[in-house]
């Protein structure tokens, strides 16, 4: 019965053999040579116990002969010409170097073949990678590899730098659970953004050092048509600039009001009201609230009865905070103003 080292030595020779560019007379000494270096290596006193040749020797003999094998393979067929170069070289050795200088020679060269190809991996996910215009100085740039994501928290000085962090996120990208997306402006990265697919949310958009991404109200919306599906009411980012769902057709005229020195642009919809304030006494810009009906509310007598003959009537719908960024109306100041502005309390009565 063979061994393993066996059944390896024998890919060794059958890959060799294959081997158009190594010379026949090199092939036949690397051949000999090989099974020569193994059986004095084998024999050092330092390698063997009482068993005979000990184990973790034994698996060292055959990490090289694999490796082995991968040269001799790839001094033909890798894309490479260094590769091949270098493959040709390290088979060769075989009839110059001791085992132990062989093994950290083979242990080099697919070191070296792993970050050629690495290199060559990263540019075709380059090439593929998606791109959107937001604006004429603003693009997202989708990020689909490891390194990619890592280079970018290196970068805007975010927490995926750290490899275990990046990691978490390659691994949802990975696995089409979600998108990583570098905000880019003209003179470089400004910002990144995490997409979970599967929940349809944005999970997170960040500037550089974690601090808020500054995007126009403009660049906003345009993100939001972009991915349409992903919610965006917890991002300050977005809502900081007014950029709601309610405007992703267009913003329709606003009813215009003003108490004192405040005024007021006013939108109701549906299951909504926004409101952008601005105090002119401060020269403060706009400031964003949005307020969502929590839903309709029924009241009414029999319960066990038919929806027909029940006796039904809508209780008024209360309002419930739809953003939570800095400078947005809380549910109390909302209420005041309400009190405080009848002319407020008619366009949404």
């Amino acid at each position: 019965m063979k061994t393993p080292l066996a059944d390896l030595m024998r890919d060794f020779e059958q890959a060799l053999q294959g081997a158009s560019s190594i010379h026949p007379t090199a092939k036949g000494l690397v051949r000999t040579a090989l099974p020569e270096r193994l059986e004095r290596y084998f024999r050092l006193p330092e390698n063997r116990d009482h068993r005979g040749v000990r184990s973790h020797v034994k698996r060292h003999a055959e990490t090289t002969v694999k490796q082995l094998t991968r040269a001799a393979r790839y001094a033909d067929d890798h894309p490479d010409a260094n590769i091949r170069s270098r493959a040709k070289e390290l088979v060769r050795s075989v009839t110059k170097l001791c085992f132990e200088d062989l093994a950290l020679a083979a242990s080099r060269f697919i070191g070296r073949v792993n970050k050629v190809g690495h290199r060559r991996r990263e540019r075709e996910r380059h090439a593929e990678r998606n791109t959107w215009v937001i604006a004429r100085n603003a693009k997202l740039v989708e990020l689909n590899s490891l390194d990619q994501i890592q280079h970018a928290g290196r970068v805007l000085g975010l927490c995926v730098a750290d490899l275990l962090w990046a990691r978490d996120y390659y691994e949802g990208v990975r696995s089409g659970d979600a998108l990583v997306l570098r905000f880019d402006r003209p003179d470089g990265p400004a910002g990144l953004l995490h997409l979970k697919l599967k929940k349809k949310c944005f999970a997170e958009v960040d500037g550089r050092g974690h601090e808020l991404l500054k995007l126009s109200r403009t660049e906003a919306l345009n993100v939001m048509r972009e991915f349409w599906e992903c919610e965006t009411s917890d991002i300050d980012a977005f809502t900081r600039v007014g950029a709601f769902r309610e405007f992703l057709e267009g913003t329709p005229a606003p009813v215009k009001l003003r108490q004192g020195d405040v005024e007021m642009r006013v939108w109701r919809f549906p299951d909504a009201v926004i409101l952008s304030l601005r105090d002119r006494a401060q020269g403060r810009t706009w400031w964003w609230s949005r307020f969502e009906y929590e839903g309709p509310r029924w009241r009414g007598r029999a319960p066990g009865r038919s929806l027909r003959r029940r006796r039904l009537r809508v209780v008024e719908r209360p309002f419930v905070e739809g953003c939570h960024h800095t400078g947005a109306l809380s549910l109390g100041e909302f209420l005041s103003l309400l009190l405080s502005c009848p002319e407020l309390y008619e366009v949404l009565g």
